[in-house]
């Protein structure tokens, strides 16, 4: 009658052992590594596609089950494990019998005899399914988010910095029209200057505004090229040699003859002469801006240098942060939006690029890019 009774509660352990891991869609399994005994749960036969005890368990079960991008992690972590005695923790992907890739938590954990010798090794799986699709929810929720902040910005930016363009051109305009109606010809040229100037400032929000839309889809083609840095920085510089320099700013080209990269030509000409659009803006009269490259292992740096006022820490904290716009006066009172970093950091990251400042208040600022190897 006890063995009876021994049984059933042995039987009810299973099962509520066999709940609990069907619930949390955890499945266990066991090595007795002195005997290469390996004992799967139910469960743990489930969530790898199988029927409970379909087949005997076997490592190379196990291991056939790991997605084959994941093999030699797995092998990796399991062997380290085994040598340090210790307990291991990953992320990987299995693919199940019905070819259904499953993305798991893997546990084990190792147990030692008197002799400090390994004797056996215990661990579960974990289905983390439905923690992947609320990870995904979440990051598309943050995506609906950053859209309707990135909304906001644009129509703050049309409020603002488009329109006030628009109403000097009315304003001077209908002054214009009421002088020459007059045929009072003394302002005329003042207005017209006016008036040229406040085009060409709502002409450029206008074609900046439009660039950063066209970086934030995905109908920019990308067109990788070989390009000579060296070149490159030349003809560029000679369209700002082209430009009005009231300032008498110097540009200098250092990057070595030899450097070439892959990238989108009309891409990197963009993110160069934004960064030295930046540095004129912040040079002072006779200040000097470099651009400079070197080679890495994986990835090209290119970097702007400026002899100018510098920035503010916490103004560099906020440069590249898509949910703001930061727009400061240059040196001569020049008028910025802020969207010009925010182009290039989203072409940079089409070059799976990184972009970042250093600035010290008073002694310039160099904005640094890489472009990685395709």
């Amino acid at each position: 009658m006890k063995n009876i009774d021994l049984e059933n509660q042995i039987n009810i352990m299973s099962q509520t052992l066999d709940d609990v891991q069907v619930l949390s869609k955890t499945g266990s399994w066991d090595w007795n590594i002195a005997t290469n005994q390996i004992s799967w749960s139910k469960n743990m036969f489930r969530i790898l596609g199988f029927e409970p005890n379909e087949l005997d368990p076997t490592y190379e079960l196990a291991l056939n089950s790991v997605h084959e991008s994941d093999k030699e992690l797995y092998e990796e972590t399991l062997t380290k494990a085994i040598q340090n005695k210790t307990e291991y923790y990953f992320e990987n992907r299995i693919l199940r019998k019905d070819n259904l890739v499953v993305p798991v938590i893997s546990r084990g954990r190792c147990f030692l005899d008197e002799n400090n010798n390994i004797v056996r090794m215990i661990g579960t799986v974990q289905d983390i399914s439905i923690q992947k699709k609320l990870e995904e929810a979440n990051r598309e929720k943050d995506r609906i988010k950053e859209s309707d902040n990135l909304k906001s910005l644009i129509l703050e930016i049309i409020a603002h910095d488009i329109r006030t363009p628009f109403i000097t051109l009315n304003g001077f305009s209908e002054l214009l029209i009421r002088d020459i109606q007059n045929q009072d010809f003394k302002n005329a040229l003042k207005f017209a200057q006016i008036i040229n100037s406040s085009t060409n400032q709502a002409l450029r929000m206008l074609d900046s505004l439009l660039e950063w839309a066209l970086t934030d889809t995905k109908r920019m083609s990308f067109n990788p090229e070989k390009i000579t840095l060296n070149i490159l920085a030349e003809s560029i510089i000679r369209h700002f040699s082209n430009l009005p320099n009231a300032k008498n700013i110097t540009i200098n080209n250092v990057i070595k003859s030899d450097i070439s990269i892959t990238a989108d030509k009309n891409m990197l000409i963009t993110i160069i002469r934004n960064l030295i659009s930046n540095a004129i803006k912040f040079c002072n009269n006779f200040g000097e801006i470099t651009i400079a490259s070197s080679k890495g292992v994986n990835e090209t740096l290119i970097s702007i240098s400026d002899t100018g006022i510098g920035i503010e820490p916490e103004i560099i904290d906020k440069l590249f942060k898509t949910n703001e716009l930061i727009s400061t006066s240059g040196t001569d009172n020049e008028k910025g939006h802020g969207l010009g970093l925010q182009i290039c950091k989203s072409l940079v990251e089409k070059h799976n690029g990184r972009i970042w400042i250093e600035s010290e208040v008073g002694n310039g600022t160099t904005c640094n890019f890489t472009i990685s190897e395709i």
